[in-house]
């Protein structure tokens, strides 16, 4: 029998809330922040979790986006929100498990992916193969 990597999961975690996302748009939630705001603070409460995680790539990409939103340059939080997806999916810079499955899951929850035209499943189809390694 085949154990599933913690890519494999996480990559099925992230489809499964970006199918939640399309039915619960984050709009529809009661938070007023805006969603990278969102997404900041949950990466900064992650950061305190879990210290030994590297953090700073993602908030430096939050960061962008933001400037990005504050512009009104569509184009630039696509590219930028797509690389940080794929940075979470597959936990670039030695991000915790735990970690970076909770910041994917809120930013799949409160990003709008159809508006700014994010191609997440481009990311999470192209995790290192194969998803599953033999059970030892």
């Amino acid at each position: 029998m085949r154990k599933p990597t913690s890519s494999a999961k996480l990559a099925i975690m992230g489809i499964m809330f970006f199918a939640a996302g399309l039915i619960v748009p984050g709009n529809a939630m009661a938070n007023t922040d805006h969603w990278c705001d969102v997404i900041t603070k949950e990466l900064i409460n992650q950061q305190q979790i879990y210290p030994d995680s590297n953090f700073e790539p993602y908030l430096a990409k939050l960061k962008a986006v933001r400037t990005a939103l504050d512009w009104k340059d569509n184009q630039t939080v696509q590219k930028e929100m797509g690389q940080f997806f794929s940075m979470l999916l597959n936990q670039a810079h030695g991000i915790n498990d735990a970690a970076a499955a909770r910041g994917l899951s809120t930013a799949l929850m409160v990003t709008p992916i159809q508006e700014y035209k994010i191609p997440i499943l481009k990311y999470a189809l192209a995790l290192p193969q194969p998803f599953y390694t033999a059970a030892q």
